[in-house]
């Protein structure tokens, strides 16, 4: 009776078992995951994600940005996606840019944000660990403060709040409301030239009859 098994341990999905990292519905991880392999997430990741293939499933959350080859989402994604080929199915919930060489989208998948067409040549392939650091740093998240979350969600008009300045012009392109409301997605070169002037700029969020005054960055 033989025991043969194969080295490299392939799955019958086809996946090299060895090169992947698989995050359970029960983990949630704060940090940036950066490899070579396929990278599955059940759970939910607060940073950014580096690898040839990555998986996001129904009920999974990623606040970050990713960078890979091979992209697929059924969960929840904030922030900057540069992939090569996107599929982003039916419940997904996508905020913030999407650069893509192919995409294709399921009806029922909501995208909050700019899908942008790129070059085909796979970005993770051409970007070392330090660079992709720097490139997956272009849209960021701010989260509210918890004080003036509190108060947004008890002001009864947190689904239609706006973000304007404070002179009730429009607010620059490069800030945008998550869409819970409850945080920003912005460009980080934008926030970083701000505090290179020692500048603020100061916006404001409408909620209903209520206003609330802030001032970037946080």
């Amino acid at each position: 009776m033989s025991n043969n098994q194969n080295p490299s341990r392939q799955s019958d999905q086809g996946i090299d078992e060895d090169n992947v990292l698989l995050l359970g519905k029960n983990f949630n991880i704060v940090g940036d995951l950066i490899g070579q392999g396929t990278v599955i997430v059940s759970g939910r990741v607060e940073g950014n994600i580096s690898s040839n293939k990555t998986v996001s499933e129904a009920g999974s959350s990623v606040v970050g940005n990713i960078n890979c080859t091979q992209l697929d989402i059924s969960g929840s994604v904030k922030g900057l996606i540069q992939a090569t080929n996107v599929i982003i199915r039916k419940g997904a919930l996508v905020e913030g840019e999407v650069h893509y060489s192919t995409l294709a989208m399921e009806q029922g998948c909501e995208v909050l944000g700019k899908l942008k067409k790129i070059s085909e040549k796979p970005l993770a392939s051409r970007t070392s660990t330090s660079e992709t650091k720097t490139q997956t740093a272009e849209v960021i998240l701010l989260n509210f403060p918890n004080e003036l979350k509190a108060k947004l969600q008890g002001s009864g008009a947190l689904s239609s709040a706006r973000l304007t300045l404070v002179d009730g012009s429009t607010a620059p392109a490069w800030v945008n409301l998550t869409g819970d409301k409850l945080g920003l997605l912005v460009s980080n070169s934008e926030i970083q030239a701000l505090k290179n002037r020692n500048e603020t700029l100061q916006l404001r969020l409408n909620a209903g009859e209520n206003y609330f005054d802030f001032s970037l960055p946080l």
